[in-house]
């Protein structure tokens, strides 16, 4: 019984910390050399380029910070999530990026390197636009609609870690229309 109510209470907490959106999602612009292997990973040339220049249906972004504790340690999680989706068969419907919010291209790489992040990661500095809805924390994990008709799109919207990378994948696919 305990135990049923422990797992429940967890599953309330990851879903309270899930807000789906709807909301509008600026076309920012991704700066900073990319490796080819990210490059054919995106199905897009060198940058700069913009978010709707991703020939993808749907973009899951990371927004992390190098000096992030909590980052840090999210990442083995989120590298779970993008071995889950890419292994879902899925990576040409759902790509997947990192933000170094605030962070030098340097920065970024190090990060990448660092947690051997297998998605594209790119600096982006939030003076114009905001990305994270008024908040400073990371990380945070926003799934974009790139639905080539309209403007970017949020479909999902988390905040705070990524505690159970399968849930949170299935979660994603069912937010995207894959999963059930």
């Amino acid at each position: 019984m305990i135990v049923r109510f422990c797992a429940a209470l967890l599953a309330v907490a990851i879903l309270a910390s899930t807000v789906l959106g709807g909301e509008p999602f600026p076309d920012i612009e991704l700066n900073g050399q990319q490796p080819s292997v990210y490059q054919t990973y995106l199905e897009t040339e060198d940058t700069p380029l913009h978010l709707s220049d991703i020939p993808s249906p749907y973009v899951l972004i990371y927004v992390f910070n190098v000096y992030c504790d909590a980052c840090g340690k999210d990442m083995p999680n989120v590298n779970k999530v993008f071995e889950i989706l890419d292994g879902q068969g899925l990576s040409n419907r759902i790509k997947m990026i990192g933000l170094g919010l605030n962070n030098s291209l340097f920065e970024v790489n190090f990060f990448r390197n660092k947690f051997s992040a297998p998605m594209p990661v790119f600096p982006y500095s939030e003076t114009g636009t905001r990305i994270t809805h008024g908040k400073d924390d990371c990380p945070v994990c926003i799934l974009i609609r790139n639905d080539k008709k309209s403007s970017p799109e949020t479909v999902l919207y988390h905040d705070g870690p990524v505690e159970n990378a399968e849930e949170f994948a299935a979660n994603v696919l069912r937010s995207a229309g894959y999963g059930n």
